[in-house]
């Protein structure tokens, strides 16, 4: 019996070991760090176990054991909570390992004591019944003590895993589930041990090794070294980058050197909520901060494990001086468009009084040598001014070249930023049409109440308008027909507006391949007309649409002259109620352009759009869809004046692009409950 036990303990130190190895050749990490503790202080442990089995014939000699024994069980619960809280996010707070610490310290000093004090074994004596000799104890109150304190430190892991595992990403959930097995099978054999199934340490032992076996199996299977604490630990920490990684729950769990120094006293640990400015710069489409006299430009990446999110680095580029070079050169195809319409100008003017004069010539002349002369005239003009038309486009198009100033980023990203340089706008400004019956314009959203809004907007002008449904749509339509303008919005479900610029400019079987086309956004951020202009957009106009804005980009593209409007006011009676309840009637007869039959229809377009995407928005995951719907009832609620519903909902898109689903759970009751109130508003009003 006695070699079976010895033969038990050995092998399970060479397990021990053995799954020491494995780990330590790991990617470094706290959770590699607290495994690698936690088996040592075990090994410690089994080794008392077999100086006792080995020493026992005083009592002194088996104490001796029993001393190192505790101490491996000391070092192995504090290893062991501080592994699971690593491992599993069980988020232990630091004054329970100070707890520990002290009830371990007492633990320690009473059992080296143990002869000279009955506080940790009232009794002590040498038991030798015929298997083998041991030494026979009964605890004192400091033994108990111990005890209750494995008993606490076992219990609060198999508590925390039960809460962690509901809030857990499925690989999260099968760590979760292979550190409870371990630690239950642990706890099971203490409970049968305690009630006299097992007499000798052994079963303790085997216990132990199963459930350090657990433990190794769920870090090698799942992965955890390429995750969180890996970035962490190979993260870029010199040069102009800043960098922040955030856990999945938004807390910081590493910040280098360039942040410190951007953000004196940020440390790991903190919510990044703490930090209002950085949160802004998440928010905005460019993600451009300002910070002193340097710009920097905030990215961010995904870190996956398993197919799964499982936090985010955050990336503080500095672009300043790519972007003054991106100025400069701006400014420079600025004065170069400038002085290629001066020449237009300069060449122009006197070959139209030449061919007008000729024309008149034509008219009124009668003499058939002079009309011969007057006609050949005429072919010499127009080819000469076919001339300079060619040669000022390909001076125009040579200016509107794409600049690119490149930015090395950490590890070797590289960032583009590109700017289009706008040369397709009418430099005629002198004629101005007031009516566009022989223009065709091309307008695609995914939503039809923003369609039919600039359809009524565009009414007076006489012009062609044709509408679709998604960028898909939008691609097939321009290989039928070639349009004067396009509207675009951005954000349509795939492809989105600019994606669909993109497959406009690049179709060989299209046919406004150079089409001025025009972005539809509800993005008013600063930056985000250089965004759009970097995309390939001519110009952009944000949802709600202002007719004056509107009537802005006609001219500028179509050259149409729009008679003035008189002021609208806002009309007495029933829309009093609706100013009462919060919705800027004002705001929303501007964005009808002042028609009062059209706003109402406009209100009762919103009732029928609630009920028919309230459902969709409760059942629907937080994905692209989601957004989409988020973002058109953004737009529908300001273009009715309903501000404060337009906020929630935008407060919701925000949250829902940054993927926080939890947020998003806690601002949907909200958003929803003002929406409906809303509704019931407008019905009482119109009914």
């Amino acid at each position: 019996m006695f070699y079976v036990l010895e033969a038990v303990n050995i092998a399970a130190i060479l397990l021990m070991l053995s799954m020491l190895v494995v780990v330590i050749r790991q990617q470094p990490s706290r959770a590699q760090m607290a495994f690698v503790l936690y088996d040592v202080f075990t090994v410690i442990f089994v080794i008392g176990v077999q100086l006792e089995l080995m020493h026992a014939d005083t009592v002194g000699e088996a104490l001796s054991g029993l001393c190192v024994q505790y101490v491996g069980q000391a070092g192995f619960l504090m290893a062991l909570l501080w592994f699971a809280s690593e491992f599993a996010y069980l988020k232990i707070p630091g004054w329970i390992y100070i707890i520990q610490a002290a009830i371990n310290t007492v633990v320690l000093v009473g059992v080296f004591t143990a002869e000279h004090n009955p506080y940790f074994y009232n009794s002590m004596k040498i038991l030798n019944d015929g298997m083998y000799q041991r030494i026979n104890v009964s605890g004192g109150i400091i033994w108990k003590m111990h005890y209750i304190h494995m008993a606490a430190v076992l219990l609060t892991i198999q508590i925390c895993c039960g809460v962690r595992y509901r809030q857990s990403t499925a690989t999260q959930k099968k760590r979760i589930l292979y550190i409870a097995a371990g630690n239950g099978i642990f706890a099971l054999e203490l409970i049968l041990k305690g009630l006299g199934v097992f007499g000798s340490y052994n079963p303790v032992v085997c216990a132990m090794t199963i459930m350090m076996f657990c433990m190794m199996m769920a870090m090698v299977k799942y992965g955890y070294f390429g995750s969180l604490h890996a970035a962490v630990d190979n993260a870029f920490n010199h040069g102009d980058e800043g960098l922040l990684v955030l856990s999945n729950e938004n807390t910081i769990i590493f910040v280098n050197a360039r942040m410190n120094a951007m953000y004196p006293g940020i440390r790991e640990g903190e919510r990044i909520s703490k930090y209002p400015d950085i949160i802004e710069v998440l928010k905005k489409e460019d993600h451009m901060l300002e910070w002193g006299e340097e710009i920097y430009e905030l990215r961010t990446e995904s870190i996956i494990e398993h197919e799964e999110k499982s936090g985010m680095m955050l990336w503080f580029i500095n672009q300043t001086q790519q972007l003054k070079q991106m100025e400069e050169l701006r400014t420079a195809n600025e004065i170069k468009q400038n002085i290629l319409i001066q020449i237009s100008h300069k060449l122009r003017t006197p070959m139209n009084a030449m061919l007008g004069m000729n024309e008149m010539i034509l008219r009124e002349s009668k003499e058939e040598q002079v009309l011969e002369y007057a006609k050949e005239t005429e072919k010499a003009g127009e080819q000469m001014l076919a001339l300079i038309e060619k040669a000022i486009y390909e001076a125009e198009k040579a200016t509107g070249e794409e600049i690119s100033a490149h930015s090395d980023a950490p590890n070797g990203r590289r960032a583009d930023v590109k700017a289009d340089i706008d040369t397709t706008a009418n430099t005629d400004r002198t004629k101005q049409i007031s009516d566009l019956s022989n223009k065709w314009i091309l307008a695609a959203d995914d939503n039809t109440t923003n369609l039919k809004v600039l359809k009524h907007l565009l009414k007076k002008t006489n012009v062609h308008l044709e509408t679709v449904i998604g960028g898909e749509a939008a691609i097939e339509a321009c290989r039928k027909r070639n349009y004067d303008l396009i509207f675009l919005d951005h954000l349509m479900p795939q492809p989105d507006g600019i994606a669909t610029l993109h497959q406009i400019q690049e179709d060989t079987a299209g046919r406004n391949r150079y089409t001025t086309v025009i972005v539809l956004t509800a993005n008013a951020l600063p930056g985000a007309e250089q965004m759009y202009l970097k995309e390939g957009f001519a110009d952009y106009i944000t949802k709600p649409i202002k007719p004056k804005e509107l009537e802005r980009l006609l001219g500028r593209y179509l050259g149409w002259e729009s008679d003035e409007q008189e002021a609208k006011t806002v009309p007495e009676g029933i829309f009093h109620v609706l100013e009462q309840g919060e919705i800027n009637v004002t705001n929303g007869l501007q964005f009808a352009d002042g028609d009062v039959e059209f706003y109402r229809n406009l209100l009762e377009m919103f009732i029928k759009e609630y009920e028919e995407k309230r459902e969709k928005i409760h059942t629907t995951d937080i994905d692209e869809y989601f957004i989409a719907q988020v973002h058109g009832i953004k737009g529908e609620a300001r273009g009715i004046g309903a501000e404060r519903l337009g906020n929630l909902f935008e407060e919701l898109e925000e949250t829902a692009k940054q993927g926080n689903s939890r947020q998003v759970e806690e601002l949907l009751p909200e958003a929803m409950q003002e929406w409906e109130r809303i509704v019931r508003l407008i019905q009482t009003v119109l009914s």
